[in-house]
Order: structure tokens, then sequence, then C-alpha cells
């Protein structure tokens, strides 16, 4: 099976490995805990390396990054070179994120000119409202060709089947803990 992996399953991950991250994952999904939310996606990604061929792309990097200065900088106004500070903070995550990818053997994509064409014209994704880092990611994982598309956004998980890989099959969205039954 071939598995691709949203920002938010690396923030669940990631955010459980240092103190300074959790307010990226500070509070419950769908009847789950933070830490379980840590647990089941570092069970998918044991899973995926295990039996699997999984992937994300760069953007997840940068998205992870910029998630965390951005909930940081809301709680540094006025500090004095608090920029320089944030960035290094947000950089930590990143780097742990980019550890994670090599941890569990995941393939990270790059974006191509190819997939940014797919994205401004696929026929699914603006009717139903998907931005433009949703949309990149959901076509980068039609061009891996993936069956299993793993999400913690819920606009996302509403298109579970809808949208097909490049073999014209239905790709399926699920959070961590649907994946894990399916894996």
């Amino acid at each position: 099976m071939r598995i691709y992996f949203d920002t938010g399953t690396f923030i669940d991950y990631v955010c459980q490995q240092d103190p300074a991250h959790t307010v990226l994952r500070s509070a419950p999904r769908r009847g789950r805990e933070p830490l379980q939310l840590a647990a089941d996606a570092e069970r998918v990604f044991k899973k995926t390396r295990d039996s699997h061929l999984g992937a994300s792309s760069c953007l997840t990097i940068y998205e992870i990054e910029e998630a965390l200065y951005g909930a940081s900088s809301s709680t540094s106004k006025g500090v004095s070179r608090a920029r320089l500070l944030l960035v290094a903070g947000a950089r930590c995550i990143a780097r742990n994120a980019s550890l994670a990818v090599h941890r569990f053997q995941l393939d990270m994509l790059d974006l191509t000119p190819a997939i940014v064409s797919v994205y401004v014209k696929h026929p699914e994704l603006q009717p139903r409202g998907i931005r433009a880092a949703d949309a990149i990611h959901i076509t980068t994982a039609i061009a891996f060709d993936a069956d299993l598309f793993v999400t913690a956004d819920d606009t996302l998980l509403k298109l579970d089947r809808l949208i097909t890989n490049s073999r014209g099959l239905p790709i399926r969205c699920l959070d961590t803990d649907s994946a894990l039954s399916l894996l």
C-alpha cells in the first residue's frame, strides 16, 4: 500500500517530544487526547515503514515550522528580538519532523510545477473549498499514487474515496486511528 502523510500527522507525532511544541496539539481531537494522537501517529508511521511505502511533501516541513512560529508569536509581543528566538524554536520542530521522515523511511516528495498545475485545475478541490496547501498535499498524493491519505484535517477527511490516484482508484482519507485499522 502507498501511504501519503499530511502535515497534521507529523504535528501529532512531534508535538509530544518537546514541551515547547505542545501548543500545536493541546486539545483533544475526535475523542483522543494529544498523547494518544502522538501514539497513533507513531504506530501508523511504524506500520508504514515495516510493510508499506510512505511519503509526504517537502511542504510538510515548511508548514510545521510556520505553524509553530505562528502559534508562538502571539505570546511574544513586546519581547526584544523575539523573532530570533521564535525562528530557532520553530526550526527545531522542522528538524524533528525531518528526523521522523528519516526514522520511518518516508519519501520526501518535491513540490513540482506539474503538481502545481494539477492542483490549480483539479475539478474537485476548488468547489469544495480546499485551500492551496491542502490542495498541494492532495495532488502530491495523487502523483505519488497513494492508496491512503493520512490527515488530521476535517476538510480533507471529507474527501475520503472522492479523489482518485493515478491508477484511477479512490484514495482513502483517514485520521491515524482509522488508518491503523486499515493497515
